[in-house]
């Protein structure tokens, strides 16, 4: 067979391939403050939707210190959670996050910048800004054992005689106490024993002062004798 020649006049061909889709990444939130009182975190949990298209790769949602986040709401909370695409696509999914527990009072704020993010290999991450704080506990004082006559027994120790008394004290604030007569003495906080000098009827009165983590209470009073 004769070789035929073929020759193409005019402007070259040019073979073009589409373009791959870019992987995306969307989030949605809307968060209020998150907050407890200090002793009793961790926060509420809230929620916020992610998913993504065209992905390569896991969509990570990533919590930002003192932040911890979940995949269902009464879940073992981490630092991050992860999702695997199915053909590129990650469904809407809802992610909780709180405000972890054990926190100092103090404010816990993060700008979007430096929030919640998600992010996936080759996707633009997308965050989200966080306030949240730890609040200060009101103190608590009660006074235990004194009998209805406002009567205690008294201990002599050498000298001095200690009267111990017992107390629900919480909070970490400078606890204080007067006396109705003024009458010397000292108080022993720790062992909740008040040393006293002379014989007399005394009022005992604790005030908790205002502490790191703590607000005051107070003044609570009982009268006791001595004999």
């Amino acid at each position: 067979m004769d070789q035929i020649d073929i020759t193409w006049y005019g402007a070259p061909m040019k073979y073009q391939t589409s373009p791959a889709c870019s992987p995306v990444i969307n989030m949605t939130s809307s968060f209020s403050s998150f907050t407890y009182v200090y002793g009793s975190g961790p926060s509420a949990s809230q929620s916020f939707t992610v998913s993504g298209a065209n992905l390569g790769a896991n969509l990570v949602v990533t919590a930002p210190a003192n932040y911890e986040v979940c995949k269902t709401f009464g879940g073992d909370y981490t630092t991050s959670v992860s999702y695997t695409p199915s053909d590129g696509t990650v469904t809407d999914q809802t992610v909780y996050i709180r405000l972890k527990a054990g926190l100092n009072v103090g404010a816990y704020n993060y700008a979007a910048a430096s929030g919640v993010s998600a992010a996936s290999t080759g996707a633009t991450t997308r965050t989200a800004a966080l306030t949240g704080s730890v609040t200060k506990a009101a103190g608590a004082i009660a006074f235990t054992d004194f009998n209805a006559g406002d009567h205690y027994e008294a201990e002599w120790t050498g000298s001095a005689i200690l009267v111990p008394y017992n107390y629900i004290l919480t909070g970490d604030g400078t606890l204080t106490t007067t006396k109705v007569d003024g009458r010397g003495g000292t108080v022993d906080t720790e062992n909740k024993k008040w040393s006293l000098t002379n014989e007399g009827t005394y009022q005992l009165r604790l005030t908790l002062g205002n502490g790191t983590n703590h607000t005051g209470a107070g003044p609570v009073t009982a009268d006791f004798a001595i004999y």
